[in-house]
């Protein structure tokens, strides 16, 4: 049966069939926890010194806060930081598909859920090195960033590198990697305000924080959400130099859209109303004047389509650390044998397969 596709459906089908061509024939717990408790717990360092807290690895960075002039000079960016608990990071590397993100983890922390004490990024980047320098502490390496199309197997890929590797740390869409690559593409800023070398020094600051791990993770991983592959290139850039995989986890554009249909709240379609800058430039590329006409189906289309064609171009598989797993056949089909030449460790434990 022929499928009739609207043009901008065809376009995103279009673009992930190129992604075909462009790789082809590479070798590639439970926490109960009463409302109450959560509303009325009382903060265990009300009255310790924060900064210290966090020289001392006690407290970790879970998200930033940007003003629309934090990418301007003299602009700042503020973090916080809460105790997000040992208790939670053990849950996640015993069993992950139950915190399969960043913000699941801080769902069940007793502490995070009611507490956070806010930092200026410059300035505790500059105390923290000084810390570390001073007492010859050892930072966890990124070996690895995970970059996906929605339903494309990637939390698979995720949850095999938290079981299978006992030394590493993932962050699973953690919302100050994220915000701080989207944020300069949203379409409530104003792209005037946003100095790219600025963005990426305070992603460079970020990652300096999160690289501050527990004795014995030496490996970091980043798992980003889809939207951040239209943004890949502050990440790119903040991390050049280092040695860091770089993989895009893809699927049938059918399959994608599909799935995306059937759900009853299609995350894609609140871009009719507020697209990125760059998805509203793609759009237009197209022949529209925006995504306000446009079908769900249109809709959905042309913001997959845009994040994926970014995606393409910006990575190259003739680059030795960049690496396309198809869902089909790297994830399903090669889950035990891909993991070995992703990141250079040991294979999965037999028990995850």
């Amino acid at each position: 049966m022929m499928v009739h596709r609207t043009p901008l459906v065809s376009v995103f089908v279009i673009v992930s069939s190129l992604l075909f061509t462009k790789i082809e024939g590479t070798v590639d717990s439970g926490f109960d926890r009463s409302p109450l408790e959560a509303q009325f717990s009382a903060d265990p360092y009300v009255n310790d010194d924060k900064l210290q807290l966090v020289l001392n690895r006690q407290l970790q960075l879970v998200g930033c806060n940007f003003q629309l002039d934090s990418f301007s000079p003299g602009g700042k960016v503020s973090c916080y930081y809460c105790d997000l608990g040992t208790n939670v990071w053990n849950a996640q590397k015993q069993d992950p598909s139950v915190l399969p993100s960043f913000r699941d983890m801080l769902g069940i922390s007793t502490h995070c859920d009611s507490h956070a004490y806010s930092f200026d990024l410059e300035e505790l980047v500059e105390e923290t090195q000084k810390y570390d320098s001073e007492n010859g502490l050892f930072n966890g390496q990124y070996k690895g960033v995970i970059y996906n199309q929605p339903s494309s197997g990637s939390s698979v890929l995720t949850n095999a590198i938290i079981v299978g590797d006992a030394n590493s740390r993932v962050y699973a869409d953690h919302p100050a990697i994220v915000d701080l690559v989207n944020v300069c593409n949203d379409g409530a800023m104003d792209a005037s305000l946003c100095d790219f070398d600025l963005q990426v020094a305070a992603m460079k600051d970020l990652l300096y924080l999160l690289s501050r791990t527990a004795p014995g993770e030496d490996n970091i991983y980043l798992k980003m959400i889809p939207s951040s592959a239209a943004n890949m290139n502050v990440l790119r850039a903040a991390l050049e130099g280092q040695d860091t995989k770089w993989v895009y986890v893809w699927r049938d554009a059918d399959e994608i859209l599909t799935k995306a249909t059937e759900r009853k709240y299609n995350s894609c379609l609140k871009n009719r109303n507020n697209p990125s800058k760059g998805l509203l430039r793609f759009v237009q590329d197209q022949g529209h004047q925006d995504l306000k006409a446009l079908t769900d189906e249109e809709v959905c289309s042309a913001y997959y389509a845009y994040n994926h064609e970014t995606a393409v171009n910006e990575l190259s598989n003739e680059d030795p650390n960049t690496l396309f797993l198809n869902y089909e056949s790297s994830i399903k089909s090669l889950f035990q044998s891909f993991y070995m030449p992703l990141f250079n460790h040991k294979t999965i434990n037999d028990e995850t397969s």
